[in-house]
């Protein structure tokens, strides 16, 4: 079986290295780092940053095809006619010469990005715009204004005709800060996006954002709607489901704990619930855990998360989720589960080596990290209780199983 990130049997990197920069990832993350909306898959640069980071932006046609000598093609030319960005010689009917175009045919235009160089300006390739695309750029606010003032304007080309305004409107949108789209709910097209996640030719990339926008700016009947798009496809047949994270996640928003009982009675703890389905269920769990805490409590969060630990082939990830949320709680659950037949895996043996170790961690004094060998002596007298038996948990696994623990201790170190 698969799952998001790590293959089994396939590996491109040792699999005790994949599992330790997980948790590396999992366990070392700030929590108020600022992130990116967390349904997006983001695009690498969107158009506003290209022109941003740009010395030159221009709107150029095509004028002719030229022959250089030495060369056996001919290089075409583009006249500038509207500048939006640059100074001289930049001015309307400046020429610039390339090897290629991607679009040739009679009226096309380009939109034409340079850095300053060495020797001038270094144009990129030009890219093919309409009109429409050209004004959509233009009239763009610029990247200095308020991140929520310029997602009111990106909003309203989400799902534009031209395929390059829509999918950068997109990008905006997914290069954002969660806190940023928040702030702009009021603004957001509710009929709009309750169209959008219904219809089945919304790509799969675009369904989680819409998802969730949904439910920041919804009501019950939208929690229904939602609620029946999970329902759909749950069987192992029916395979990955792109977005259903976010609309899990936006369902989340709109039904807070009633939300909960009903993923873990449907999902977390249904035996004939696909794979995909429970990882994205997981996934919002890990939404509303970062940006929804003033909604639901952490503890009837974390009782979610536990439930998934009947699953062998999630153990690992939940195991690593737990310790990040610090749910000392399963601690004995997890030394039993140790020996358990069904968890007999290195990947969930190291896992419950890490758990034991953070939670050592988080009970430590701030002195001990300064002067660990005079607090070690200590350690049971100056520790909490969940601490004191993870180390005696720890001790007793590395007599049982010293390579697992040695191999965990590789990418973890108590500070």
């Amino acid at each position: 079986m698969r799952r998001s990130g790590i293959r089994r049997g396939e590996h491109l990197i040792p699999a005790c290295f994949a599992r330790g920069f997980l948790w590396c990832v999992l366990l070392l993350v700030l929590p108020g780092t600022c992130c990116a909306c967390p349904f997006c898959a983001a695009p690498s640069l969107t158009l506003g940053e290209r022109v941003g980071a740009a010395d030159a932006v221009v709107l150029a046609e095509p004028v002719r095809n030229r022959r250089i000598a030495g060369r056996t093609e001919a290089v075409k030319v583009l006249e500038v006619r509207e500048i939006h960005k640059g100074r001289e010689p930049l001015i309307p009917g400046h020429r610039l010469t390339f090897p290629r175009l991607a679009d040739e045919t009679a009226g096309a235009l380009f939109l034409c990005i340079a850095s300053s160089g060495r020797r001038g300006l270094d144009w990129s390739e030009p890219l093919s715009v309409t009109e429409a695309g050209w004004r959509y750029l233009t009239q763009a606010p610029p990247r200095t204004a308020d991140d929520a003032e310029r997602l009111k304007y990106f909003v309203r080309f989400l799902e534009a005709d031209d395929p390059l305004i829509a999918e950068d409107a997109y990008g905006e949108f997914a290069n954002s800060p969660y806190e940023a789209i928040v702030a702009m709910r009021s603004d957001l097209p509710r009929d709009s996006l309750r169209k959008w996640v219904t219809n089945s030719r919304t790509p799969g990339s675009r369904l989680g954002l819409y998802g969730m926008l949904l439910g920041l700016c919804g009501d019950a009947a939208d929690a229904r709607r939602l609620e029946q798009i999970i329902l759909q496809g749950r069987s192992e047949e029916d395979g990955f489901r792109p977005g259903i994270d976010g609309v899990m996640g936006g369902y989340l928003l709109l039904t807070r704990e009633r939300g909960l009982d009903f993923l873990e009675r449907k999902h977390l703890t249904d035996p004939s619930a696909s794979f995909a389905d429970i990882y994205a269920a997981m996934q919002a769990l890990r939404f509303c855990w970062k940006y929804a805490d003033a909604d639901f409590s952490r503890d009837r969060l974390r009782h979610s998360m536990r439930t998934l630990l009947i699953r062998p082939e999630l153990a690992d990830l939940v195991i690593a989720d737990l310790a990040r949320w610090q749910d000392w709680s399963v601690q004995s659950r997890l030394h039993g589960m140790y020996e358990e037949e069904a968890f007999q895996t290195p990947a969930v043996k190291r896992a419950i080596v890490r758990f034991m170790l953070v939670s050592i961690q988080a009970g430590e004094p701030r002195a001990s990290r300064r002067i660990e060998s005079q607090i070690e002596k200590q350690a049971d007298r100056v520790q909490p209780a969940h601490a004191v038996q993870a180390r005696r948990i720890l001790d007793e696994l590395r007599l049982r199983d010293p390579r697992t623990v040695s191999d965990a201790e590789r990418f973890f170190s108590i500070r």
